[in-house]
Formats: C-alpha cells, sequence, structure tokens
C-alpha cells in the first residue's frame, strides 16, 4: 500500500520574527500564504496539493 508521508523540520522561531508573505506558482497563476518562515510556507503548500496520510516532524524539544 502507498502511502504519502510529508517529512519536515520544525525551528522555534525567535522573538524578531515577523509573518512574511510566499507565493508559488500554479496552473492558474499563483497560491499565496502567509508563514513565520519559508519551512512552514512550503509544508502549507504541500498539504494543499497533495494527500498526506502521516507527518514526520523533526526538531529539538523545547522545555
Amino acid at each position: 500500500m502507498k502511502k504519502n508521508i510529508l517529512l519536515t523540520t520544525l525551528d522555534v522561531p525567535g522573538n524578531d520574527r515577523s509573518p512574511r508573505y510566499y507565493s508559488a506558482r500554479n496552473e492558474f497563476g499563483y497560491d499565496y500564504c502567509e508563514a513565520l518562515q519559508s519551512i512552514e510556507a512550503g509544508t502549507k503548500l504541500m498539504l494543499v496539493r497533495v494527500p498526506v496520510e502521516e507527518i514526520l516532524i523533526i526538531g529539538d524539544e523545547v522545555l
């Protein structure tokens, strides 16, 4: 059985980060989103375009 898994990283944003707008070309123009980091924008794009059954996130544990 084929399964789509999204593997991504997670970074704790610093205090100096503010939301930015990102765009990606599609067949009709562009998709836009707001994100704190480019990796977040890329992840949002993948979640909109590809059905995902599982998400694995790699990152430091912050207490």
